[in-house]
């Protein structure tokens, strides 16, 4: 393996590349591992700013044209895209740069900025020397070719790749290069012009076959491939491909050539001829032209809305023939997945005062994975600031919003309400840690993230315990219709279909009434039984100790105040009683509902 300065590495395929082998046995997990290594330099749509692409600028003026030279950074980002695909296709993704053509790329890619369009032939614009001209020509006729996209990376990935405008649909030129087995190097050129048509334009070489067609071998050449295949880098109205091996199949025999494509979720069946000639919706063509593998079959479905993770489709191909002249059926299932799960964080809105910095809880849809890659901005940096590792201190009052971004438009937003504290409105010197925590994890709600000490309500409690229920199980409570009379609020009927709460005998939820400790270790005890199966043989067993009042504390409720306290949940105070009746606060309810939250995580 290889690496650079930046700790990319370079994958050195093997000597021979079964693609049909290749692509049925790696795993979701696999296809992963390869994008964590294969990965854009960041997760923001535009990072390559004209002041810092470059180690030496191209010049535009007329009279004193210069091509410039990308960094190695940039060439190198738009390498990791090529082999990416051209893994996920079954190929060898040992692709590296050919730094011999970086003058030609890039005066391919300054020809058409000055042009103000796309062209393989295009004219020699005024006052640009022969030399240079042909250089160009040289690279816009032997290249891909874009133009308006903010980095090497998506042009790759959702360009070339795509090929879906009903000028490219046809032949899907662009993604059949990349994908051309024989390919072995390539290279990059890119022209930022704001002021132009398009704002950049850029090339990449296409042409290379210096890898020995014997060190790859297939049956076909499928977008995306048969096995697990990721939803990210391929949209519903992108066509599908399949080159096929052009020493077995008959490219002189495809008039019979149709496409049956069946979704197993719901059995629904598209079928794909030469009559399906509509590029905005059914199509199908048989290509034959000379880009990459040259016999290649082309469809798109009309009317799948999106896939869903796991969304399995069933693809066979009929009236193709071999060489010998037998008809034969090409088939194969493609299974599509979430490669990067959405990002979400556990609260919206979040109070903080002058001076106080706090870590930003984010989650990952269906993933334990914490190491993804994330990008912070502060909308307002005046009042908030934010570092790459998620924390945000408050500068002043005010109100401001940190945006969360990952890969492929992947985003969270989490607002911040920020003013200056009086000095005494604060939990308790006992209670800090476990209330810290409970914040970091979103339990403590904007409208209760003040008066501390005050009783706690029974809403508040069940906006709480709702969150940590739906986060520890990692699956949101279902909500049906309100069994409340006086409240249709989602989260006290979350509180009650879960089994955490109930209302009185009026059927009301009563919200604004406070609890009692004694009533609070009941519903910590729902809690902590509704997430722990094994809760029976973990608090089994007598209290060692009982409290000095306990004749004081409800028969109902006195399993589960000796039920909390040998958990360490509640407490009684220092002479030894429990104060069954007294009112629980904020700041109790935030640090039992900590420790709860810590002990089932444990």
């Amino acid at each position: 393996m290889l690496s650079n300065a930046f700790g990319y590495t370079k994958a050195q395929a093997a000597e021979t590349t079964n693609v049909q082998e290749l692509v049925s046995s790696r795993t979701s997990a696999d296809i992963l591992a390869k994008w964590k290594q294969y990965q854009p330099m960041s997760t923001a749509s535009n990072y390559m700013d004209g002041d810092y692409i470059y180690d030496n600028k191209p010049s535009f003026s007329p009279g004193s044209y210069q091509a410039g030279k990308l960094k190695e950074i940039y060439v190198e980002d738009a390498i990791r895209a090529t082999n990416f695909v051209r893994y996920l296709a079954g190929l060898p993704d040992d692709v590296t740069a050919d730094w011999s053509l970086s003058d030609q790329e890039q005066m391919a890619s300054i020809l058409n900025a000055m042009n103000g369009g796309l062209s393989h032939y295009p004219p020699q614009p005024a006052q640009m020397s022969d030399s240079l001209f042909k250089l160009g020509y040289k690279g816009a006729s032997s290249s891909n070719l874009s133009a308006g996209r903010p980095t090497l990376y998506s042009t790759v990935l959702f360009g070339y790749m795509s090929d879906r405008s009903a000028s490219n649909i046809d032949r899907v030129g662009h993604r059949r290069w990349i994908l051309n087995p024989p390919m072995k190097k390539t290279m990059f050129g890119m022209a930022l012009l704001p002021e132009s048509r398009y704002g950049s334009y850029s090339a990449m070489y296409a042409f290379n076959k210096d890898r020995n067609p014997n060190d790859v071998q297939y049956d076909y050449v499928s977008w995306p491939s048969a096995g697990y295949f990721p939803n990210e880098v391929f949209a519903v109205d992108d066509p599908w491909s399949i080159g096929l091996q052009p020493n077995r199949y008959d490219a002189n025999r495809t008039s019979d050539i149709q496409v049956t494509l069946k979704r197993e979720r719901d059995g629904r069946v598209w079928n794909l001829d030469k009559s399906s000639t509509d590029k905005e919706g059914d199509y199908f063509n048989v290509d034959t032209g000379g880009y990459g593998i040259p016999l290649t079959i082309i469809f798109r479905p009309k009317g799948i809305e999106s896939f869903a993770s796991n969304d399995a489709f069933q693809v066979t191909v009929t009236g193709v023939y071999t060489k010998d002249g037998q008809p034969t059926t090409i088939s194969y299932k493609t299974t599509f997945f979430d490669m990067v799960p959405a990002i979400s964080t556990v609260t919206q809105l979040i109070k903080l005062n002058v001076g106080e910095s706090f870590t930003i809880p984010i989650q990952f849809e269906h993933s334990k994975d914490e190491k993804q890659q994330l990008t912070y901005t502060s909308t307002n940096p005046n009042i908030l600031s934010i570092d790459q590792q998620g924390v945000v201190t408050a500068l002043r009052e005010g109100e401001g919003t940190i945006q969360i971004s990952g890969f492929f438009n992947s985003y969270a937003d989490v607002r911040f309400s920020v003013s200056t504290s009086n000095g005494t409105d604060r939990p308790s010197a006992w209670a800090l840690e476990d209330y810290t925590f409970a914040k970091s994890k979103g339990l403590v709600s904007l409208e209760y993230d003040e008066r501390y000490q005050s009783a706690m309500d029974r809403y508040g409690f069940a906006q709480a315990a709702v969150g940590l229920i739906e986060q520890l199980q990692g699956t949101p409570i279902p909500t049906k219709e309100s069994p409340f009379t006086d409240t249709k609020s989602e989260v006290a009927i979350k509180a009650y279909y879960s089994g955490i709460m109930k209302g009185n005998a009026l059927s009301q939820f009563t919200p604004t009434m406070s609890i009692t400790r004694q009533e609070a270790a009941v519903l910590l005890m729902n809690i902590y039984n509704k997430l722990n199966k094994s809760a029976a043989s973990a608090i089994s067993g007598p209290a060692k100790t009982l409290f000095k009042d306990d004749a004081a504390i409800a028969s109902w409720a006195k399993a589960s105040v000796y039920q909390a306290a040998q958990l360490e949940l509640l407490k009684g105070n220092d002479e030894g009683t429990f104060l069954p009746k007294g009112q629980l606060t904020r700041e109790q309810t935030f640090a039992m509902l900590a420790k709860l939250y810590k002990l089932i995580s444990e």
